[in-house]
């Protein structure tokens, strides 16, 4: 956003899909394929249409999306667009850029780090990213302390993550990833995805000094 607005574009960003922002807009850009990307291009009435497709977007109802109205994909790996292309052959051939994650390094403080026992883990507070797990992982090494920090956490799994928390776990809500890991004095990042091997918050740990823990799954390195 600061980039194009350095070069003289007037951007607005929006809560939500707003049908005259829109209309009016020579450009729209759904930063994720949710809701309300699908609204946008159900309404037909933007003049160029950009979505970006993230791992959790993937095994969305993309059959569903008006593609007719979108101008152009934006895909955070190859392996992400290989996935959509084998759900939806049609987009085979669509409009479409891989544009990697990346974050600001000069926002970081890079320090060398040793191997230590402090473990954090960052991410929606959702069942899929395997919290449950991460739980029952530090419940069987009382050698090392889990910090974990849940962005907007379902009430049931919260409920249920507070109750059967081990004691060398440490829950926390939302937080400014890279000036919290250095306040817990993080020395590993556990990865909460099964699908990003380099996602957001693996590159503020890494900018920070800080080794990942990365699941071995399809697509790991792509």
């Amino acid at each position: 956003v600061a980039h194009l607005r350095a070069a003289g574009h007037d951007v607005a960003v929006l809560p939500g899909f707003h049908p005259d922002a829109c209309r009016e807009a020579d450009a729209v850009i759904c930063e994720w394929a949710n809701e309300e990307a699908y609204e946008a291009a159900a309404s037909g009435v933007c003049k160029r249409l950009v979505v970006r497709v993230r791992g959790f977007d993937v095994f969305g109802p993309l059959t569903t999306m008006q593609w007719g109205n979108v101008h152009a994909l934006v895909y955070e790996s190859p392996f992400i667009k290989q996935l959509v292309e084998e759900r939806v052959p049609g987009l085979r051939g669509f409009r479409s850029h891989v544009l990697p994650s990346g974050i600001d390094l000069t926002k970081a403080r890079f320090k060398e780090r040793k191997a230590g026992p402090v473990v954090a883990m960052v991410a929606r507070g959702v069942a899929d990213k395997g919290y449950q797990l991460a739980w029952e992982w530090a419940r069987s090494r009382p050698d090392i302390q889990l910090h974990a920090a849940l962005a907007h956490p379902e009430p049931r799994l919260l409920r249920y993550l507070e109750g059967s928390k081990p004691a060398n776990v440490t829950m926390y809500p939302m937080v400014d990833t890279m000036p919290w890991l250095d306040e817990i004095d993080a020395n590993f990042l556990l990865s909460a995805s099964n699908w990003e091997s380099f996602g957001y918050t693996i590159a503020e740990a890494m900018a920070c000094g800080i080794k990942p823990l990365i699941h071995d799954t399809p697509g790991a390195m792509a």
